[in-house]
């Protein structure tokens, strides 16, 4: 099959930390010869429904959650909220000098993005723990593969006694996920960091991760503000498991070998250079001290379809026609393909793809797919067809300093149909319901569609 692209051309417990970088000891080597940053005891970090129904660690999680969002006059302090938020990413991607080395280091787009998460959630993660007064408290994660509701401790601003519910953020703007797929998952991905082709790193940023941003949406809606909503860290949780359940799963599946330079990477999460996290030893989750016990990969359910083809609205949009407009229903583009394109790879081009002001809260994201069946298929079949997907979280990246300049992805697609038809057939499929938006509102716009030969 020829290789075609997509681009998006948009518009124990911690001593308790009251200094701005009081550390303990990041390295030490566990009984086993391990290298450990944190000591020999592992915990388990839980499903958030388990999790749920524990009082005490749902009380201390609260607690946690409480106390570090108390430290507000100094973000420079490591014990509170803001300096973890800033540490992905700040509002207005402006570190002060002094803080250049630690804030706006989210990865994003390219590689590392699973290891500099990995070793962001374990530092934030001890902090919560001697926040919240529990020795025995990780971060939950929420798989929302068997559960895409928005977890029920998240759900309301008060609790029963009438008390603000610290888990709770405002603005979001989807409470179920819809659209997840299955490509990072399947067998013939044995390939972890980014890099070309299709790789575990690559497919499950983009799907799960990016969809259950855009989905919630609100400050989980863009990179700038995501860490301000407590379900990203579970969010996030789940995505560090599903990279730890990727290399259980073996058959072909590969990390880089043990001499190869990716392993080298080193992260610094303070500024004394205390808190350092090597890649390589961060591969193993026990040497940061937690592990997961259901490290099973997701399995799309048999009777699970992709959608068929929506009816065509546009004929000839490319080459300068336009602009679309995107709302909640789905909408397929028929765009001529001249010879010259139909005999070889092209690039499918999105010019002006921009959110409306609706659109930027999100609560929704759209797939697009290329040439998919008029009848209900299969999800598992859905790499031949879906060729990207964009939201409001991919589309804050292009903004941020050192972000990619352009979302999306190619993949290997069977369009040799379109090699011997004439026309693209184009479908953009919305998934979310974000609360208080009509069916037919605008939420996003294409100035122009080009398919470019290679």
């Amino acid at each position: 099959m020829d290789r075609r692209s997509f681009v998006l051309a948009s518009t124990a417990a911690l001593a308790a930390c009251s200094s701005s970088n009081t550390a303990f000891s990041p390295a030490s080597l566990a009984p086993d010869g391990r290298r450990t940053l944190v000591g020999a005891r592992v915990l388990e970090r839980l499903e958030i429904a388990e999790f749920s129904a524990d009082r005490k660690l749902v009380a201390a999680l609260r607690a946690g959650v409480t106390a570090m969002r108390a430290i507000k006059k100094n973000p420079r302090n490591v014990a509170s909220w803001n300096y973890w938020h800033y540490s992905h990413w700040m509002p207005k991607s402006n570190p002060p000098p002094d803080m250049l080395g630690v804030w706006d280091q989210c990865k994003h787009g390219g590689s590392y993005f699973q290891a500099w998460h990995r070793g962001f959630l374990h530092f934030f993660e001890l902090q919560l723990r001697a926040a919240s007064g529990n020795p025995e408290l990780t971060l939950p994660y929420w798989d929302y593969y068997k559960n895409p509701r928005l977890p029920e401790i998240f759900a309301s601003p008060t609790l029963s006694d009438g008390s603000s519910n610290s888990l709770y953020w405002a603005g979001r703007k989807g409470t179920v996920i819809e659209g997840l797929n299955y490509l990072a998952f399947a067998d013939t991905v044995t390939t972890f960091p980014w890099g070309p082709g299709e790789t575990f790193e690559d497919l499950a940023e983009k799907n799960p991760h990016n969809r259950v941003h855009n989905q919630v949406g609100g400050s989980m809606g863009e990179v700038p503000t995501a860490p301000e909503d407590p379900i990203f860290w579970l969010h996030h949780c789940n995505v560090d498991r599903l990279w730890s359940a990727w290399v259980a799963a073996g058959n072909g599946r590969k990390m880089p070998r043990s001499n190869d330079l990716w392993w080298k990477e080193t992260f610094a999460y303070n500024l004394d250079g205390s808190w350092r996290a090597r890649v390589a030893d961060m591969n193993d989750t026990r040497n940061l001290g937690y592990r997961y016990r259901d490290l099973s990969l997701p399995i799309a359910r048999r009777n699970a379809l992709l959608p068929p083809r929506p009816p065509v609205a546009v004929t000839g949009f490319t080459n300068g026609a336009g602009p679309i407009r995107l709302n909640l229903e789905p909408v397929t583009v028929a765009i001529p393909l001249g010879a010259g394109v139909r005999d070889g790879a092209f690039d499918v081009v999105l010019h002006g793809l921009a959110l409306t002001e609706l659109g930027k809260a999100g609560g929704f994201d759209y797939s697009v797919y290329a040439n998919l069946p008029d009848h209900p298929t299969p999800l598992a079949l859905g790499g031949k067809y879906e060729i990207g997907e964009f939201g409001s979280f991919s589309l804050s990246m292009p903004a941020m300093p050192g972000m990619p300049a352009a979302a999306g992805i190619g993949k290997k697609l069977p369009l040799a149909a379109a090699s011997r038809e004439e026309t693209l057939m184009l479908s953009f499929v919305p998934f979310g319901a974000p609360a208080g938006v009509a069916q037919n509102a605008e939420l996003a716009r294409i100035e122009r569609i080009d398919v470019v030969p290679r």
